[in-house]
């Protein structure tokens, strides 16, 4: 599976410094990150303020995965590897979007898509879009490749 670097590097040139947390998360609980929902498109639809307040941040960057796996052709074509995610920059005094792009990347399967028992070919093309997302947000954000 693909692995989110330690970018901090990159942070310098959007006239960040960073501090990486190994906080812990438990992708059930989101350390008490709370759902909200708001009219207004500039406010996150999750309210990051306990988070921002127990690790003193004044930023938080997240990547919302809204899909990931695939697709069938209703036509009967074959499977497609599809990654849908958003990523957001949050000020953290304001709970304010700052920053968003969303995205979907769809990836065809290489050669035979039907090999069971693991489908070798449909998992590459999942981690593909996966790891192609990835790589748009991060030139989006950072205004050049890895």
């Amino acid at each position: 599976m693909p692995r989110i670097q330690n970018t901090s590097g990159s942070l310098p040139s959007r006239r960040c410094c960073t501090c990486w947390l190994n906080a812990g998360i438990k992708l059930i609980s989101f350390e008490n990150i709370k759902f909200i929902q708001y009219a207004d498109p500039d406010q996150p639809i999750w309210d990051y303020s306990h988070f921002v307040k127990k690790h003193n941040l004044d930023y938080i960057f997240t990547l919302h995965v809204r899909c990931f796996g695939h697709t069938l052709d209703k036509n009967g074509g074959p499977p497609v590897g599809v990654t849908f995610l958003v990523g957001f920059l949050v000020d953290g005094s304001t709970n304010k979007l700052v920053w968003q792009y969303p995205l979907m990347v769809r990836e065809p399967v290489v050669g035979e898509w039907n090999q069971p028992p693991d489908y070798p070919n449909l998992t590459k093309a999942i981690v593909k879009s996966l790891e192609t997302a990835l790589n748009q947000v991060y030139v989006a954000f950072f205004k050049k490749a890895p």
